[in-house]
């Protein structure tokens, strides 16, 4: 949504943002950390325009169209390795 978000440092999220650039990253299961971000991003109209614009550009890479092509290359990488494994195995010198 192009908006800066509060995750924790676990899973998934440190990839879907940037520290200090797209959002703020806490430690799991800190809620003083938790709030103090939270917090932070309230007090802060200047850091929260910042973080939304930084966000405009790094949600495109999440798009479908985006990651879509991504993950076809890979199976598709994946699929030439194995052929190629299976031809080697079949040709190999017994």
């Amino acid at each position: 949504m192009g908006k800066p978000m509060v995750v924790s440092d676990m899973g998934g999220n440190p990839d879907l943002v940037a520290d200090g650039r797209t959002g703020l990253v806490v430690p799991p299961n800190d809620p003083i950390a938790l709030g103090d971000a939270m917090q932070k991003l309230l007090d802060d109209p200047g850091l929260r325009s910042r973080m939304s614009q930084a966000c405009s550009g790094w949600v495109e890479k999440f798009r479908a169209r985006a990651v879509v092509s991504r993950i076809e290359q890979a199976y598709e990488t994946l699929l030439q390795n194995r052929k190629a494994a299976g031809r080697s195995a079949m040709t190999a010198p017994s």
